[in-house]
């Protein structure tokens, strides 16, 4: 099950991404949660970036002012470090490591010089290097080729507005102390409930929250293809969370994406109930189905990397197709097939029947498989994951067993996102053009030797292919020689970011979720609530 048998980490689109199936995941995610990327999860910097950029054309304006990186240094730092005295909890705050390292000095000498960079390798810190084209995403600002680099919208400039009113209070405004370089340290921890990320939960900024919930969500008028997928992503999430009460921390991306989207349950008590989205986002939610199916995908065909890496890491000179197949093809894995079918997988095709799958699946087939292998089901992908990370399965036979899930319930899906793929992914290594292998499984004849140098085949085809696309013949995991193959580096099976998490966030910023420290779980607040009506009732 995802995520218990991972680590948390996860990557955005890698170059730790041999077989290039991050570039699928990239593609749907762009596409439907456009402005929230993996690095942009405080709701804030959407409007704190905005006030910054008018801030500093003011004084520009007045004639006065140093040059527009030093302008935009010193509120930056400013903020950061305001951000980081304040916080009252461990959400991210850009340039925690460099604020760290001088905390000490700055407590010494009752001062805060801004001059120093919150990150190191750009000098317009959080914006430059993550927020900017989320921020553009989200219709706030626009990039220009003048030194001041970014321009606002008339929608940035309202959002900006609203930021210093909210602050307006502060002593870092009142006395002018966005136009200085040295601040007292006392003046920070006295604006920083205020002027810093978590102020934005705060009373004084509720006209704040409310342009940036209309920025994120759009609730009354739709003008872009992109914001209303946005909002419908957005908007699943508030109803997810309306169905179940809650949502676990360290089941994040499986309470809210993976279980109700993906195998249609949600749980409620302890108690899986089947979930029913809302029928007119219906095309997002089925699209966000086909990004959980290419996880699995990736997890299959990557943990079986890793199995093929692992057998070639103890054989310095290497070994043959033939070899390597016959490792893979070990006694211990049919074993292992066997015992969690309950069922003989001496060939493939025998492992094939005994999940249920007997010849190439209809639609009709894919369909019935879709609602019965759910997620309670040994023949889900969830259980065989679960399987692995309790150590009941080998890496191969993981990778063997999910997907042949996936094959019975995709191969002849015809699901309306799943054929608006074909466009989407091209050439790119997905379900479509996958499962069509698993095909050859079902013929009495094949062995698992043989049906091992297929794969073998397959995955070492896709890593050159990769490898040359990049132009990075260094980022090379196994390579082949002499009519040997090789291993170059260790690698390990990373689950990709849904950005759920980021924008789960975002919400919690926006007032719209809570969190609770004690059982670490998420609730829709009661501001989610009255949101999450108002999109529903814009949809009758």
């Amino acid at each position: 099950m995802l995520p218990r048998w991972t680590n948390r980490e996860v990557i955005e689109s890698s170059g730790r991404d041999p077989l290039g199936l991050s570039r699928a995941s990239d593609i749907l995610i762009e596409y439907l949660l456009p402005g929230i990327i993996s690095t942009t999860s405080r709701a804030r910097y959407y409007s704190f970036y905005p006030w910054l950029i008018r801030d500093v054309a003011l004084v520009s304006a007045e004639g006065k002012s140093r040059s527009f990186r030093q302008e935009f240094m010193s509120r930056d730092t400013a903020f950061g470090v305001s951000s980081y005295l304040g916080r009252v909890d461990k959400a991210p705050v850009v340039g925690s490591d460099a604020i760290t390292l001088r905390h000490a000095e700055f407590q010494a000498e009752g001062q805060v010089n801004t001059k120093f960079k919150l990150l190191p390798s750009n000098d317009y810190g959080g914006l430059d290097q993550y927020y900017a084209s989320s921020l553009h995403e989200v219709g706030l600002i626009s990039p220009t080729a003048t030194t001041e680099r970014w321009e606002l919208t008339p929608t940035g400039q309202t959002i900006a507005v609203a930021f210093e009113k909210s602050i307006s209070d502060t002593p870092y405004f009142r006395r002018c102390l966005n136009r200085a370089t040295e601040i007292d340290l006392e003046h920070l921890k006295e604006s920083s409930a205020s002027f810093s990320l978590d102020g934005l939960r705060r009373s004084e900024a509720a006209e704040e929250r409310r342009l940036l919930i209309e920025a994120f969500f759009n609730p009354d008028k739709i003008a872009q293809h992109g914001a209303r997928l946005r909002q419908e992503t957005l908007g699943q999430m508030l109803h997810v969370m309306a169905q179940t009460g809650t949502i676990r921390d360290d089941q994040l991306d499986f309470d809210i994406l993976y279980c109700p989207h993906y195998f249609g349950s949600i749980e409620i008590n302890g108690k899986q109930r089947v979930y029913r989205p809302i029928a007119k986002w219906a095309t997002t939610h089925a699209l966000w189905r086909q990004f959980c199916a290419h996880q699995y995908l990736t997890a299959a065909l990557e943990i079986l990397l890793e199995a093929i890496l692992n057998v070639l890491g103890g054989q310095p000179e290497g070994l043959s197709r033939e070899i390597l197949a016959d490792a893979l093809a070990a006694s211990e894995v049919i074993e292992q097939l066997a015992s969690y079918c309950g069922s003989s997988c001496a060939q493939p095709s025998k492992f094939a029947s005994a999940f249920g799958v007997r010849g190439i699946p209809t639609p009709e087939d894919c369909e019935t498989n879709l609602k019965e292998w759910s997620v309670e089901s040994f023949r889900s992908e969830a259980a065989v994951l679960d399987a692995y990370g309790d150590g009941k399965m080998s890496q191969t036979a993981t990778a063997i067993a999910v997907s042949m899930v996936l094959y019975g319930k995709w191969r002849a899906s015809v699901d309306s996102s799943f054929g608006d793929l074909v466009s989407r992914f091209a050439t790119e290594l997905w379900l479509g053009n996958y499962l069509t292998v698993l095909d050859k499984w079902l013929t009495s004849s094949l062995t698992w030797h043989d049906a091992f140098k297929e794969l073998i085949e397959l995955i070492f085809a896709r890593h050159e292919t990769v490898m040359f696309q990049k132009r990075r013949l260094e980022a090379c995991w196994m390579s082949f020689s002499n009519q040997r193959y090789f291993k170059e580096q260790d690698f390990r099976h990373t689950w990709r970011s849904s950005r759920h998490s980021n924008a789960l966030q975002i919400c919690y910023d926006l007032g719209l979720a809570d969190f609770e420290p004690d059982d670490e779980t998420w609730r829709l607040s009661r501001a989610g609530s009255k949101l999450l009506d108002r999109l529903l009732s814009a949809l009758t």
